[in-house]
């Protein structure tokens, strides 16, 4: 064999190889982008919906004109609660009661004109209420009106009109077991 045919035997060779290995490369390519599973669970997912109003705060105030709007001019702020007067002190867990003061200040608010404060506060966050107070059974009574409890220790509630003359405390009548006419959970 001459050494023409033996180089071009060895290029042939060499030819082969790279073209094995760049089908082998395709091949592999092409299996991977095409593999998928050998089966699929279908996924099934349900949700409840409810109506409602949703608060465009979390906790604090805002003002309300006469038609149920929020107020565009006039604003309020919560700026503390304390407990006034624990109640029952001695009776035990679910027995107890508790007058919680909700101080508020309120800035251009014409209640003669119908606009009022909707006060959320989080009555867990007052000082000195017991740690152990029994939410699930609580009701509250006091100088509010339109009151929604059904989150307890979070309270909504519309101060009566003169809490928008400027600023004051709102006195809220916390009991852990409800009373009729409570605001109840």
């Amino acid at each position: 064999m001459t050494v023409t045919l033996r180089r071009a035997r060895a290029a042939v060779a060499v030819l082969v190889v790279a073209v094995l290995a760049a089908a082998g490369a395709r091949v592999a390519a092409d299996s991977a982008a095409r593999t998928s599973a050998a089966w699929t669970d279908d996924v099934h997912a349900t949700t409840t919906v409810s109506l409602g109003t949703w608060s465009t705060h979390a906790l604090g105030c805002v003002v309300l004109a006469a038609d149920g709007s929020v107020s565009g001019k006039a604003t309020c702020d919560v700026l503390g609660l304390r407990v006034s007067k624990p109640w029952d002190e001695g009776a035990g867990v679910g027995l107890r009661g508790a007058d919680i003061r909700v101080q508020v200040r309120p800035q251009g608010v014409n209640p003669n004109a119908g606009e009022r404060l909707r006060i959320t506060v989080d009555l867990s966050k007052a000082p000195g209420m017991p740690a152990d107070w029994k939410w699930s059974t609580s009701g509250a009574s006091g100088e509010f009106t339109a009151a929604d409890c059904s989150a307890l220790p979070v309270m909504a509630f519309t101060a009566k009109d003169w809490a928008g003359w400027g600023q004051t405390e709102i006195e809220i009548n916390l009991h852990e077991t409800r009373k009729p006419g409570d605001c109840a959970r």
